[in-house]
């Protein structure tokens, strides 16, 4: 392998490569190909022709923590070990579905709380249309998932001319028998992205969750520094901080370019395709790679292809001899423990 030596003479000789450091993604992420993109865009390209910017439809679930983070700077005497400043916080959270239309458009958010009931002082002082629920995990499931389809996105979408189009991730929660009639009763195309790709191909986690989760996190520490000992997330007053929080955001100034960058609205793959290491980015690099540093990479990025997973047991096919006696030879064992077990009862 190249030493320290090696890498500062390599950085000299090629101008063009900076170090920078790198957002730390999960390997099933870093999995994703070119052939899943283009295969998802096959099928969206017949799928979103000739609907507009203001019918193509973007959901996803999100949760708004009680944690306003680190502060950026605080003065202390030269010298201490531990920079510490007192703020009080917890790891609860609220879940809401946000939504948005690739014309800008934002749709009323969907509160759920963690609680076994939701009371009506729940949802006083919310976003305009906004509706709240309830569950024991405080998640969204397939039953919450179908009530925000029938009291957000269908009167939504009544009011919206021609075909729509539904765009979501392929999560367990969003798929269901009740959730394609609804679409098909109510003209919606219902589209999942493919496994692992929403950090580049969903809208909202592309270029919306990220300044919404900084301004709330501002909007927190506002509220700390007028009462310290005021507890941050109350379910009585998260329906106003959320109003305040979408006021603060510019859902009609970057939901439609983060669609570009997805390359969803206008349509462009290779948006998408640009920002995934290919065969041929592999091959210029290998020409000037030891073929040693290149499997090692490729094993980094993609893990070992060639340790086989150990099974778990031996496998018979079925039919066989060997299963049927295997089958009777553990019922005649577990017969003979239950008698035992009764005899000794006895």
């Amino acid at each position: 392998m190249p030493g320290p030596d090696y890498v500062l003479g390599f950085m000299e000789r090629h101008p063009d490569l900076s170090m920078r450091k790198a957002n730390l993604i999960k390997r099933s992420r870093a999995a994703l190909s070119h052939a899943q993109v283009n295969a998802f865009f096959d099928n969206y390209e017949k799928v979103a022709a000739g609907i507009p910017a203001t019918n193509i439809i973007n959901a996803d679930e999100s949760n708004l923590r009680d944690d306003p983070g680190t502060n950026k700077k605080a003065i202390f005497q030269r010298g201490v070990k531990y920079a510490e400043q007192i703020r009080d916080h917890s790891k609860s959270c609220i879940s809401v579905m946000f939504a948005g239309t690739a014309a800008g458009d934002i749709l009323p958010p969907f509160v759920v709380y963690k609680a076994q009931y939701c009371y009506p002082a729940w949802g006083k002082g919310g976003p305009k249309g906004a509706r709240y629920t309830a569950t024991p995990s405080g998640w969204f499931d397939n039953f919450v998932f179908v009530l925000w389809m029938k009291d957000v996105l269908v009167p939504f979408c009544k009011r919206l001319p021609g075909k729509k189009l539904l765009l979501v991730d392929n999560l367990a929660s969003h798929i269901s028998l009740e959730v394609i009639d609804l679409c098909r009763q109510h003209n919606i195309q219902f589209v999942c992205l493919p496994p692992n790709s929403t950090d580049k191909m969903q809208p909202l986690d592309v270029g919306v969750f990220a300044p919404m989760k900084n301004a709330w996190k501002e909007q927190l520490r506002r509220y700390q520094d007028q009462d310290p000992d005021a507890k941050l997330v109350q379910k009585t007053e998260f329906p106003a901080m959320l109003s305040e929080l979408m006021a603060a955001v510019d859902t009609k100034r970057i939901l439609p370019p983060s669609f570009e960058k997805c390359g969803l609205f206008p349509l462009n793959r290779m948006e998408v395709l640009d920002r995934i290491p290919s065969e041929l980015q592999t091959q210029q690099i290998a020409e000037h790679v030891d073929s040693a540093l290149l499997k090692r990479l490729e094993v980094r990025r993609f893990g070992d292809q060639s340790k086989k997973k150990q099974a778990r047991g031996q496998k018979y096919p079925l039919g066989s001899r060997t299963l049927r006696r295997r089958v009777i030879q553990r019922v005649r064992w577990r017969a003979r423990w239950t008698a035992r077990w009764t005899a000794r009862r006895r």
